[in-house]
């Protein structure tokens, strides 16, 4: 009511004597609320509130100041100082929040005094509500974040900083040059968890990238990178340098993949690198790990997937009796990665080295992605329909439904059942804390059979924006098939049956958002009806079988 009756000088010293006299802060907070919507906050009296002994009175005047993005230069000066001394966090928080609303580059002498105070490290808001606050000035003027960055102790905005200067730099070399080469010194003079922090948020931002510029003062900041006693700064900085185009990196990192010795997180980095160049050297290391136990097998096989060569089918082809099964998916989904490699595949099926049932769902629905009549015709020969009318449909749910009666289900075997759905489920869908995190996570207790069997048997009638396919086809040839988690103006990022991958849209010949679910169809065509009732059963249990 007093909002819509407007200021009068009356109501408004009244008001005032609530905020500044009344012992009960919610009545004081009330007061000020009051006097923000009618506009009768004066400069001397929010100066007044900045003091107030409740830090919610303090925090919320911050807020009410700050709304329209322009405090007045004396409360600006006063927030200032409350970032640098004020001992309430949710204060801080405000302060945070209400740095969103200045002006970026206004924004800095605060965000300098809130990013240094070390006691908010462990708060689950503050850090982030900085970073937004921040990101639009990191952007604006990079050379001006590096006081920020040397400032900070929180270890995301050590991170998120030198991310933010390397994607201008990508786009803008001219723009973000200076901070670049002011990152590459300061890298030179800070100790391993920063230069860790930073390496970690320069390879973020260079995801999926081939080459970068090198900065003017990154060969000074190499040679004592490369010396640091952290051997994960020396990994980061060999990657670091791959991006920006040192030929002798590569060389320590196929020398590091090759030596088992080495820490296995050390060579997977130095695998993902060299992969990530298409290191054509890096080719004849890969199938020999393949054929070994090393701990890199899977990645190894999965990295295939990256390079074109006769003897990458021809390797896994002869390699698949001795695979374990999640070897052996690995090893088929890259077989099913290019039209040579499937085609290849496919003449092992016909010539009875492997059985049909080799191409499970989810297999052939990367098969039909390829989008070649020769493969669409022998997945229908040879597998079945991809995509059956709705009568098809509406028999097969009405066949299944028969043989998964409740006397019938419940004669089943549920370990079984385990075992069917770790073989052709476990990679999308996470049940009892396992599982890939492609599909939605199952809670288990299923009872409603025709619940499962429109979902299982018709997954496409209902698609939910997350889990619609994206198939792409790069330059190279190499087919992928995911859903999009995240994208920029650079790269995307796909959740694929394997693992995340992340693309240069440089490299991207073809891309397509598919009208089907990343679940295929044709998902229980190779079982039997002995294992279908087991892995039915399975799915109704409220956790796993002893």
């Amino acid at each position: 009511i007093l909002q819509e009756r407007g200021p009068n000088p009356k109501t408004t010293a009244a008001l005032e004597a609530i905020l500044f006299k009344n012992p009960d802060d919610t009545r004081q907070l009330r007061a000020l609320w009051t006097l923000h919507s009618q506009q009768a906050l004066t400069e001397a009296s929010a100066l007044r509130a900045l003091n107030a002994p409740s830090e919610y009175v303090r925090g919320w005047t911050i807020t009410c100041t700050t709304e329209q993005g322009n405090p007045t230069p004396a409360i600006l000066s006063r927030i200032t100082e409350l970032a640098a001394t004020d001992p309430s966090p949710a204060v801080r928080l405000r302060l945070a929040s209400a740095l969103q609303k200045l002006p970026p580059a206004t924004r800095w002498p605060i965000l300098l005094r809130l990013a240094s105070n070390k006691s908010d490290l462990e708060d689950p808001n503050i850090p982030l509500m900085l970073w937004y606050a921040a990101e639009p000035a990191v952007a604006a003027a990079p050379l001006s974040a590096i006081n920020l960055l040397k400032s900070t102790t929180h270890p995301r905005l050590q991170q998120f900083i030198p991310r933010r200067i390397m994607s201008v730099f990508i786009t803008d070399e001219e723009k973000a040059a200076p901070a670049m080469s002011a990152l590459a010194t300061t890298l030179s003079e800070s100790a391993s968890p920063l230069r860790s922090n930073i390496l970690t948020g320069l390879l973020e931002a260079a995801k999926g990238r081939k080459r970068i510029t090198q900065p003017q003062a990154w060969p000074a900041a190499y040679q004592k990178l490369i010396t640091d006693p952290d051997e994960n700064v020396r990994q980061k900085t060999q990657a670091l340098a791959l991006l920006f185009g040192s030929t002798a990196s590569l060389d320590e990192l196929r020398a590091r993949l090759k030596n088992p010795p080495t820490p296995v997180k050390s060579r997977r980095t130095a695998l993902q690198s060299l992969v990530t160049q298409r290191d054509s050297p890096t080719l004849p290391i890969l199938l020999e790990i393949a054929k070994t136990n090393d701990p890199l097998r899977i990645d190894a096989i999965t990295a295939l997937s990256h390079f074109d060569a006769p003897s990458i089918p021809t390797s896994l082809l002869d390699l698949l009796p001795t695979l374990n099964p999640d070897e052996k998916s690995a090893a088929l989904t890259t077989l099913v990665s290019r039209p040579s490699n499937i085609e290849a595949l496919l003449k092992s099926i016909d010539s009875g080295k492997l059985p049909t049932s080799t191409i499970t769902a989810p297999l052939a629905n990367l098969i039909h992605a390829a989008k070649r009549d020769d493969f669409n015709q022998w997945l229908s020969k040879n597998w079945g329909s991809l995509q059956p009318s709705d009568a098809e449909r509406l028999a097969e749910i009405e066949r299944y439904r028969k043989f998964l009666g409740t006397d019938a289900i419940l004669r089943a075997d549920p370990k079984n059942g385990a075992a069917i759905y770790q073989r052709t489920c476990s990679a999308c869908h996470i049940l009892f804390g396992k599982g890939g995190n492609i599909g939605p996570h199952l809670p288990g207790n299923f009872s409603d059979t025709d619940y499962l069997l429109q979902n299982i048997l018709d997954p496409d009638a209902i698609i939910g924006k997350d889990y619609q396919q994206t198939h792409i086809t790069t330059k190279s040839g190499n087919l992928v098939a995911g859903v999009l988690t995240a994208e920029d103006d650079q790269t995307l990022t796909l959740k694929t049956l394997a693992a995340p991958i992340t693309l240069n849209k440089n490299d991207i010949a073809k891309r397509e958002l598919t009208t089907r679910s990343m679940m295929p169809t044709g998902l229980l065509n190779s079982l039997t009806e002995t294992e279908v009732r087991d892995l039915f059963l399975y799915l109704r249990q409220s956790q796993p079988p002893k």
